[in-house]
Parts: structure tokens; sequence; C-alpha cells
């Protein structure tokens, strides 16, 4: 005897009761799971420099908001939207979803000529500051140049 209202042709489909209080269970752990794969915090799992990245892109888009940013030879990120011209502003590519969550922080102090971080680092800067890495701001987001890829790190300016 069939407990549905559509007959037999429903109990075949699974269509009971029972049933669809499963796929209802299943459906909001699917949703719960890919939620957490989203989670706007850094994965442990994460290395040095994945995090460097993931807090660099939080404070990026806490500043200039959701829209494209580009950055300057200088590695000045100080434009959101269409930035012109190219020969002035390179596009930057997001490497994790657009988040708002960051342990860095935007620095008090600008570069000056005075300061130093050594040869080939260059201190990556938000609308002309540095992005401190810690609250006492004691280090700050560079850029390696000796290397091919976006390297980071943060490192203390050298002694004036």
């Amino acid at each position: 005897m069939s407990t549905s209202p559509h007959g037999d042709l429903a109990l075949l489909a699974g269509n009971t009761r029972h049933d669809d209080k499963v796929r209802l269970a299943s459906v909001v752990l699917v949703c719960a799971l890919a939620l957490g794969a989203c989670s706007s915090t850094p994965s442990r799992t994460l290395s040095g420099q994945g995090q460097l990245v993931w807090n660099f892109e939080g404070l990026l888009t806490q500043t200039l908001g959701s829209q494209p940013v580009s950055a300057t030879a200088q590695l000045d990120f100080s434009c959101s939207g269409p930035c012109s011209p190219l020969a002035t502003y390179s596009p930057y590519s997001f490497v994790f979803g657009r988040h708002r969550d960051s342990a860095f922080h935007l620095s008090t102090r600008r570069p000056d000529p005075t300061m130093s971080f050594g040869n080939y680092p260059l201190p990556v800067l938000i609308r002309g500051r540095l992005i401190a890495c810690d609250a006492k701001e004691s280090t700050f987001l560079i850029e390696y140049r000796d290397q091919a890829d976006f390297a980071l790190g943060c490192v203390a300016p050298l002694a004036s």
C-alpha cells in the first residue's frame, strides 16, 4: 500500500516523507561542507607564502574594495576599477577568492628614502602606505625582486 499521495510511481522515484527528510539532511550537510571549504580564514595547511598572500589579499580587499585592482611598478596598489595606462598600472590577479580577513594592517608609516630592506626587497604598498605584518609595525610586507615569482616576506628595515 502506497503512503505517497502520488501513488506507486512516487514510491519508485523515492518520494516518501522519510526519503525527503534524508534528502534534506544530505543537502544541509553538503551546504555546510561547502561553506566550510569556503571559509574566510586561511587554512592551516597553507604554506608560509600562502598565508602571506592570503593576508595581503584580505587587506587589499578591505582597503580597495571588490573591484579589480592594479599596482604601479613600485608595487603601490593604488588603483581600483579600470586603471590606465597599462604602462603605469599592472592589473593584479587574486590567488584566493575575495575575502576581507587579514592579520596585516596599513601602517601609519610611509616609505622614505632612508628606509631600506636590503638590496633586493621592495616594500609592497597600498595607496602609498606600508603594510604592517604585526601590531607593533616592526615588520613590513616586501616582495623579493631577485626572484621570478611574487615571493613575499615580512622583514624589519635595516638600521640606517
